[in-house]
């Protein structure tokens, strides 16, 4: 079980029986030690709901079995300094939770009022940090920040699944393996974000893509960024199956950085309504432009590179490739 928790379907939170002005601050949660037969979304680090003037401080959460930082419903409520690493170490990459900071959204009504600033999030199973609806009825809400946090080497860096205008400021989404970036029906409803603004942002070096927006009614914006070095796609406009599938409307993209990205600097494979792509400065994108090679004398691997001294590649002309070493083809 989780250090804490106070959850609806286990003590009945809501927002009549919720927690108040409660404080955690300056201690670790080391999660090494559990196990689990299956994958238990419930092995938190905290796994608190219905928080009311909650202060979460200077916290070291690591390697729990699901989510490290995985509470919801937090109004008046401030998570800052937050160190979550190797949290959801048991999770396949598929299943619920599995987050560093996982926060559930809507049980307040319209309005959380919810302040992220200064977290990190590194090596952990799904995303590093994400807002996620928890019933597809409920409206999505207003009034949640994230500012000045890092997310590096997760599955998805920072995500948006189910918030309505996320202001996301002056964060790092770097190395993540899948996207920097996500918007999407990825989530336990179904349910993008919309509404929300990433501005001042460092989107950098992500396997595949940068951002990834999709599944939302709109409106969203994304200014002043810089998008730079992804595997495939600096900004890609695409819908999963089981979302909504309508035309985004009043999509911006305004005074970006977009470039080296391994394909297109901005890729649009779904419908927009009244979108405005202006002022950007896109340049150097299709980087992956290498032809593939085989054999060679002296090549050197590490975790997550190969290295061949005797090669005349153009540099990035194999950003974003999936690497098979070995006669078996074992990757």
């Amino acid at each position: 079980m989780p250090l804490a928790w106070f959850t609806t379907a286990q003590h009945g939170a809501g927002r009549d029986h919720h927690i108040a002005d409660v404080t955690f601050a300056h201690f670790e949660i080391d999660g090494s030690g559990v196990r689990t037969e299956e994958y238990e979304v419930l092995a938190k680090g905290l796994g608190l709901q219905y928080v009311l003037r909650g202060r979460f401080s200077d916290l070291y959460i690591h390697d729990t079995a699901a989510t490290g930082f995985g509470c919801d419903f937090l109004q008046d409520t401030v998570v800052e300094g937050v160190l979550a690493e190797r949290c959801g170490r048991q999770d396949p990459g598929e299943k619920m939770g599995g987050a560093g900071i996982g926060i559930g959204v809507g049980g307040w009504g319209p309005v959380e009022r919810l302040a992220v600033t200064d977290c990190t999030a590194n090596g952990n199973g799904t995303n590093g940090i994400f807002l996620e609806l928890q019933q597809d009825h409920w409206a999505p809400p207003r009034g949640i920040r994230l500012t000045a946090c890092h997310t590096e080497d997760n599955r998805y860096g920072i995500s948006d699944w189910g918030a309505d205008g996320l202001l996301v400021t002056a964060c790092t989404m770097i190395g993540n393996h899948v996207a920097g970036f996500d918007v999407s029906a990825q989530g336990t409803t179904s349910v993008g974000g919309r509404g929300g603004i990433v501005t001042g942002c460092l989107i950098d070096g992500n396997a595949r893509d940068g951002v990834a927006l999709g599944n939302t009614p709109g409106p969203y914006a994304f200014r002043g960024n810089r998008i730079g070095g992804n595997g495939r796609y600096g900004y890609w406009q695409h819908n999963l199956a089981g979302g909504d599938q309508e035309p985004a409307v009043d999509i911006v993209l305004e005074s970006n950085d977009i470039h080296d990205n391994g394909l297109d600097g901005i890729r649009l494979d779904a419908p927009l309504h009244e979108p405005a792509i202006f002022g950007n400065r896109i340049r150097g994108n299709g980087r992956r432009a290498a032809p593939g090679a085989r054999g060679g004398q002296d090549v050197t691997c590490g975790p997550l590179s190969l290295t061949d001294p005797h090669a005349d590649w153009l540099p990035g002309g194999h950003r974003g490739k999936t690497l098979t070493a070995g006669a078996g083809g074992r990757g």
